[in-house]
């Protein structure tokens, strides 16, 4: 069992890292996403070497600084998302919610 708890404890720990991520800060230092997930930089270092082996996260260089992106993955999976969203069955839902009000 204590097992199971801890890789429920990285898949949360990586995900906080995914986390750290949006429309500002696109492009993170390490030091950044230690920074702002609260990880060590060890930590954080296991985390995005892991993402980065399944494409989550790339590597990039930014003004001779080594930066971490959000990888291809996110894009290929999105797409899985987008061919299963029906935009008007969810918006017909709340058209009936707002109707029942």
């Amino acid at each position: 069992m204590r097992g199971v708890a801890s890789k429920n404890g990285s898949v949360e720990k990586a995900l906080q890292v995914i986390e750290c991520f949006d429309l500002k800060s696109p492009s993170l230092t390490l030091d950044e996403l230690s920074e702002k997930s609260g990880f060590s930089k060890p930590t954080v270092f296991r985390m995005i070497s892991s993402l980065e082996k399944f494409r989550y996260i790339k590597r990039v260089n930014q003004d001779g600084q080594l930066k971490f992106q959000l990888g291809m993955a996110f894009l290929e999976k999105s797409q899985i998302v987008n061919s299963h969203f029906d935009i008007r069955e969810l918006a017909k839902q709340v058209i009936y919610k707002i109707r029942r009000r």
